[in-house]
């Protein structure tokens, strides 16, 4: 698949200043049933509009606002990227990577996708306009990944610590040791800082060179960091058993400013995985585990509104109000309109 090459700069602007139209939500309501929608509760809705087939064992969700494209990551049998049409929430191309691919990650300013391959040790480089890899990049043992669009770094943590990578010129720059239960990073381009999640604690790193800046203690292990830029504060997931809180901490002073707890939420053994994603436009934080998405309103950190779904990949759409989940295990990926209540 080709497709014309975006603004990216327009697309910034776009981002930055996105407003979304009155009354997307009820439309969408109306068109799927005959009588006049319920009004949206406290914190809002997400209503399934799509269930897209793509490879086994999907693990990894990213978008690029500036296409509307939504690129998933399979381990296989084949390891694949498959590239999703937003528009159409259908299949646009497959391509071949590295084995076991676990992460994907997108930088929207070049149009350019990274997949981190860990039994391979690789990290793949896609041209997002001609769905090609244009390169191989060496990371032993790669399974997370991570592109800040503002100085076109590329992050990525493996068997040999954190990767800071070029993305011009796909060399890697810098080697940082990290801890090896290392969950979860995610990079904050308004401040160039990187945070990487393990135990009970995240790491707040200088993204130029991994130098270590402060460390924030939670009471119970981090399952998931994400990171909004436009409102500059950083969401962490942490919990275990039946006790799980979103919290949000500045990503100027790394102080606390929110949190809530997300009484929903079940399942959050030692080690399993929980995904986290931000729509940077309306600053909705989205939470999954194996049984729920969870949407919460990342201003003021209220009206959790609860779906059931058993998937854990999460990613959101700032120009679309469309966020999409995957589930590991099967072959689809879930695609979800939010609306803010």
């Amino acid at each position: 698949m080709a497709r014309k090459q975006p603004d990216h700069r327009a697309a910034g602007r776009l981002l930055r200043f996105l407003a979304i139209p009155a009354g997307c939500g009820a439309l969408a309501l109306t068109l799927a049933a005959a009588a006049p929608a319920a009004p949206a509760p406290a914190g809002g809705a997400l209503t399934q509009v799509a269930t897209i087939p793509v490879g086994q064992n999907p693990t990894g969700v990213a978008v690029d606002p500036a296409s509307n494209t939504v690129y998933v990551t399979c381990t296989g049998p084949s390891p694949d990227l498959y590239t999703i049409n937003g528009t159409t929430n259908t299949v646009a191309a497959t391509i071949p990577v590295g084995s076991n691919p676990w992460a994907v990650a997108v930088n929207q300013a070049t149009d350019t996708v990274y997949t981190a391959n860990q039994t391979a040790g690789t990290i793949s480089v896609i041209d997002g306009a001609t769905n090609t890899v244009t390169a191989t990049i060496p990371v032993a043992g790669a399974y997370l990944v991570a592109a800040d669009a503002s100085s076109n770094t590329v992050y990525a943590v493996g068997s040999g610590g954190l990767s800071i990578i070029d993305g011009a010129t796909n060399t890697v720059t810098a080697t940082v040791s990290l801890p090896p239960s290392v969950v979860a990073i995610a990079v904050n381009p308004a401040s160039n800082k990187l945070y990487v999640a393990f135990s009970e604690e995240v790491d707040v790193l200088k993204g130029s060179n991994g130098k270590l800046l402060t460390t924030v203690r939670f009471p119970y292990q981090v399952r998931n960091v994400a990171a909004d830029s436009f409102d500059n504060v950083i969401y962490v997931a942490w919990g275990r058993y039946n006790y799980h809180v979103l919290e949000g901490i500045s990503g100027t002073t790394s102080t606390r400013v929110g949190r809530i707890r997300l009484r929903d939420a079940t399942g959050w053994q030692f080690g399993s995985p929980v995904g986290l994603a931000v729509d940077q436009s309306t600053h909705r934080v989205f939470v999954t585990d194996r049984y729920y998405l969870i949407q919460v309103n990342g201003k003021t950190f209220r009206g959790p509104v609860t779906v059931t779904v058993n998937a854990v990949p999460v990613a959101a759409d700032p120009t679309t109000s469309m966020v999409y989940v995957a589930r590991y295990g099967s072959p689809n990926v879930y695609a979800y309109h939010s609306t803010v209540g």
